[in-house]
């Protein structure tokens, strides 16, 4: 009798051990498929996105760029049929939990966007707006995530992520300002992409530089919900470990590579000791600021070195990251 019993257990065991296999089995296919079939959908809505009609009603959207003390409104006419194919696309593969469909996604709208006729209009008054500033390369890409970051804040929810619902609803969250940043970017020619922070729910601008980049990738961070430095990197998404996902980066294409980025870094270092526990750092002076930043003039107090003082400085500094750098090398700053 008891050998029965354990007979009859063992088998029980097998049974519930095999049903549950299957189970996870089957709900990981599931999962798959569903997830594939999202980006099955946004292919398609990409399609005839890019074969909308015109309908001849157009309406303007204003882009603010603000740059070096002033704000630059570009106005982007928009097809009304177009919009509103925008706002039909699915996005929801774009930033879904499998890594392979994140990527095919993102890479299957910057491909859309190059040809795009919004971003296509947007890009031509960015570039207008360059020659008439006469800005270099490197400030061209400052002007584009400078524009991006002024964006305000939108509601996290389930959208099509498409650059143009987000420039015309004046709003949004870190993964609609990635896309629309990143996507711009490319389309400008330079290499960039999308870091995916999947532990901390986040995502921002990849962009190649001359420097090691984020995790010796070659690709440095840009944020794009706050105000930073092409390279200033939150602490929070530097943890690692066995309890945070690997992020995930996301490279969409273009040649060009933002040449400032060992400068931008070091500006960021000097700002974060800066906000850090109270030491002696030297703020630079009139002559630093007047011999290097003449577009400014000399306005800082001379000889300051109080910390608040420094970041305040560094943060009202945020589009002359060239003459910053110099500034702060000439106090003899040593990382």
């Amino acid at each position: 009798m008891y050998r029965r019993a354990v007979k009859y257990v063992t088998r029980l065991m097998i049974v519930v051990a095999v049903a549950a296999c299957v189970g996870a089995t089957v709900r990981y296919a599931y999962a798959q498929l569903s997830t594939w079939g999202s980006y099955v959908l946004f292919a398609h809505d990409l399609r005839k996105l890019s074969s909308t009609s015109p309908s001849g009603i157009e309406s303007n959207i204003v882009f603010d760029a603000p740059y070096r003390g002033a704000t630059f409104s570009l106005v982007v006419p928009v097809d009304s049929s177009y919009l509103a194919a925008a706002r039909r696309v699915d996005g929801s593969a774009l930033f879904g939990f499998n890594r392979s469909v994140r990527a095919a996604a993102l890479r299957a709208l910057a491909e859309e966007q190059r040809t795009d006729p919004f971003v296509n209009a947007l890009a031509s008054r960015l570039r207008m707006l360059r020659a008439q500033l006469r800005l270099s390369d490197d400030d061209y890409v400052d002007l584009m995530v400078r524009s991006v970051q002024a964006i305000p804040y939108g509601t996290l929810h389930r959208d099509t992520f498409m650059p143009a619902i987000t420039l015309a609803d004046n709003a949004g969250v870190c993964s609609d300002k990635s896309v629309l940043l990143a996507t711009l970017l490319a389309h400008e020619g330079f290499d960039s992409g999308v870091w995916v922070f999947p532990s901390q729910a986040h995502a921002a601008v990849a962009l190649r530089g001359t420097g090691p980049g984020l995790r010796g990738s070659g690709y440095g961070l840009v944020e794009t919900t706050r105000l930073t430095y092409v390279g200033e990197v939150d602490e929070s998404l530097r943890a690692a470990g066995p309890v945070c996902e690997e992020p995930q980066l996301i490279v969409l294409g273009g040649r060009e590579r933002y040449t400032r980025d060992l400068q931008t870094e070091f500006i960021a270092d000097t700002l974060e000791r800066a906000r850090g526990p109270r030491q002696l750092i030297p703020l630079p002076g009139q002559d630093e600021v007047a011999g290097v930043a003449p577009e400014i003039g000399a306005t800082e107090p001379a000889g300051n070195t109080s910390q608040a003082s420094l970041a305040a400085w560094i943060d009202s500094r945020r589009d002359w990251p060239e003459s910053t750098f110099a500034a702060l090398v000439a106090t003899g700053l040593d990382h």
